[in-house]
């Protein structure tokens, strides 16, 4: 499915779709992408906002340590 709207789009917006989720989630930014705009939203809707150090949106290239330990800390 997520492949499929990669190429015919999707109608839906990202936040509904996260939301959506039945499963443990959490939104994950660099921190240098810092201040990321839809933060309160998502913690709003209980969704936890994690933070990799020393990174900004390319954080498994620039800090695969530190994503993988912050996702390793969430499961």
């Amino acid at each position: 499915r997520a492949a499929s709207s990669l190429i015919c789009g999707s109608d839906t917006p990202w936040f509904t779709q996260l939301c959506q989720l039945r499963c443990q989630k959490m939104l994950i930014v660099g921190e240098r992408s810092l201040p990321y705009a839809d933060s309160d939203l998502v913690q709003a809707q209980g969704i936890p906002v994690g933070i990799v150090p020393h990174a900004g949106h390319s954080m498994a290239w620039e800090n695969p340590q530190g994503l993988a330990q912050l996702i390793a800390s969430h499961s």
